[in-house]
């Protein structure tokens, strides 16, 4: 090795970042669709005497899912654990010892 070496550092342009997230975003909708779909499918013909509803619920439902995760993906990108934020703390309310040793929030 050569002591003159540099270590780049990869960027990654803010289209492909985009594209990876449109690309996830509809491979999860098919899979929820089609997983809706089939288990529509399963339950129209085991329970509902093959009626149509439980097959367009389930589809439903799956696209429904698809989008939400979607909407999350895209306007809050930095949740499941991807890139750490600031850490949320909630409040414990204070709490104090009876004489019988049970705990009761003090008011």
């Amino acid at each position: 090795m050569n002591s003159n070496t540099k270590t780049t550092a990869t960027t990654i342009a803010s289209d492909d970042i985009y594209g990876e997230k449109w690309d996830r975003c509809l491979t999860d909708t098919l899979v929820k669709t089609a997983s809706g779909l089939a288990l529509g499918i399963v339950f129209s013909a085991v329970l509902f005497k093959r009626r149509p509803w439980p097959v367009l619920l389930g589809t439903g439902i799956g696209i429904g899912m698809g989008y939400s995760n979607c909407q999350n993906d895209f306007r809050y990108p930095y949740l499941q654990g991807r890139t750490p934020r600031e850490k949320q703390t909630i409040p414990i309310p204070p709490v104090c010892l009876t004489s019988n040793n049970s705990s009761v929030l003090s008011q």
